[in-house]
């Protein structure tokens, strides 16, 4: 069955029977614990599909990530030994610059995997300079992978990410610890931005968090609003909304994955295209799974 849906003044058809079959196999990484260090192992299980109102962040400026910083590494297939059908997906933009209200955002990925190797996050200055758009790095934490989706707050006593600035993050699992070359890698940028004022109206006199995460979603706030709904993941409504986040954000891609290419040099236009469709195919091998 196909349903049009209106984004943007733009008529966009998709297949809604793949993206029940994306609900039917996050519902088995379902995990009911936290893990330290502000960790999150989550999926998803909806009966229902309504698409939320994430929106682009408004501000132009922010439209074309860094080629260089919004990247797959090790672009083999499969997971670590390659019999896996999904990949290492960052579970964020990478036709625009995701954004943030927060100085400790949570990121959010997605591991193929069913066995477990060890993570590595890291947070990273965005340099213009540098070939792979990261300069100092100032946050490194190493973790234990799960399968489905995984989120990591930056913690509150550690580090605090500056106002008006851009970060990269990057996501790696060690397939094997001794041979880097074999790891598995994605990166994508971050915008921390100061709240409007309209905003943080809305949030004082919105007390439930549904309604505050529907706030930073239409507010172009993606880590905010992604983060909101992982908050309560036992309650059925937050399960539905981050499903409906990660659906929406997925239109969005497919709709602009041509757009904000803000370079004439060829070959950095061929480099961004490879990267966004490998993206997007990513996310839809995620839709496809269960097939």
């Amino acid at each position: 069955m196909f349903v049009a849906i209106r984004y943007h003044k733009l008529t966009q058809c998709i297949y809604l029977g793949s993206i029940f079959k994306m609900i039917n196999y996050l519902e088995n990484f379902w995990n009911s614990k936290f893990l330290p260090g502000c960790l999150l192992c989550l999926s998803l299980g909806i009966a229902n599909v309504a698409m939320a109102e994430y929106k682009k962040p408004p501000n132009t400026e922010n439209d074309a990530p860094d080629a260089s910083a919004t990247s797959i590494s090790g672009i083999r297939g499969g997971g670590c030994h390659g019999t896996e059908t999904t990949n290492l997906t960052a579970i964020a933009p990478y036709t625009h610059i995701g954004q943030t209200n927060s100085t400790h955002p949570t990121f959010t990925w997605f591991v193929p995997d069913r066995a477990s190797y060890p993570v590595e996050l890291q947070v990273a200055e965005y340099s213009p300079f540098s070939s792979n758009g990261k300069g100092k790095t100032i946050f490194r934490v190493r973790l234990k992978s799960n399968p489905g989706i995984m989120s990591y707050s930056l913690p509150q006593d550690q580090l605090s990410l500056s106002s008006a600035q851009k970060y990269v993050w990057q996501i790696a699992i060690l397939c094997n610890p001794n041979r880097p070359s074999e790891d598995l890698v994605v990166s994508t940028e971050i915008m921390v931005v100061k709240p409007s004022t309209n905003l943080q109206k809305q949030l004082t006199t919105a007390t439930d968090y549904l309604a505050q995460a529907n706030l930073y979603a239409e507010a172009g706030l993606w880590y905010d609003a992604l983060a909101k709904a992982l908050e309560k993941k036992h309650n059925p409504q937050a399960q539905k909304l981050v499903y409906e986040l990660i659906a929406e954000m997925t239109i969005i891609e497919q709709l602009n994955q041509e757009n904000n290419i803000n370079t004439n040099d060829v070959n950095e236009q061929r480099k961004i295209m490879i990267t966004r469709q490998e993206h997007q195919k990513r996310l839809e091998q995620i839709l496809e799974f269960s097939r």
